[in-house]
């Protein structure tokens, strides 16, 4: 994952609705993001938003996990 912009966040959508996932900053090689609350969602994706938030997704999904 990227490094982005401080005015970029990127945000989770799942089957609970839009959150916050955070930022991810670069440490060394490796980046991670932790999150939790996913049990009894099937899909999750990621997309990079306006810091101060959005009521709806406004960006193209980045990332698009299926959980089993």
């Amino acid at each position: 994952m990227r490094t982005l912009p401080r005015d970029r966040v990127y945000r989770l959508v799942d089957g609970h609705g839009p959150r916050s996932a955070g930022t991810m900053r670069p440490a060394g090689d490796v980046t991670s993001l932790l999150v939790s609350g996913l049990e009894g969602v099937g899909e999750a994706v990621l997309t990079v938003e306006p810091a101060g938030g959005s009521p709806s997704p406004t960006g193209s999904p980045v990332l698009i996990i299926t959980l089993g």
